[in-house]
């Protein structure tokens, strides 16, 4: 299961700047999109049958169910047309994805355990709604 996980969260990860960067809207942007959606869908499914090294559910788990969460209004936005919301979720979704990988290093940071996790969660989400709105050029449709 750990390796079915890591290989469709790394398919995620790749996946998401190549769609973000690309011409929105086209067939291979929806092609690469629903790809991608069903990488993040399995991934974070898959992350629920994964608890090996705590022997429990951990705040990781809570990540996925937020990026659950994040990809159904992501997934209910494009089909609605609602081209703001859809670029907003759906990037907030890439995000919790890094911000899943950065929490694997908050070891590193010179902060107790939950402190170091959430300040690397926040921070990653800091910095996309940062980007986001620095960088947004999509149509107001909502």
């Amino acid at each position: 299961m750990i390796l079915l996980h890591t290989g469709l969260a790394s398919l995620a990860l790749l996946l998401g700047p190549l769609i973000l960067l690309r011409p929105k809207g086209d067939r291979p942007h929806r092609a690469l999109g629903r790809l991608f959606a069903g990488a993040v869908l399995a991934s974070n499914l898959s992350s629920f049958f994964i608890y090996e090294l705590t022997s429990r559910l951990s705040f990781i788990h809570a990540l996925a169910a937020i990026n659950l969460a994040t990809l159904a209004h992501a997934l209910w936005a494009a089909h609605c047309r609602r081209t703001a919301d859809h670029l907003v979720s759906m990037s907030y979704c890439y995000t919790g994805f890094v911000a899943a990988v950065l929490v694997r290093f908050d070891h590193w940071l010179p902060l107790p355990w939950p402190y170091g996790f959430a300040a690397i969660v926040a921070a990653t989400f800091l910095a996309a709604s940062l980007l986001l709105r620095r960088y947004r050029t999509w149509p107001r449709t909502s």
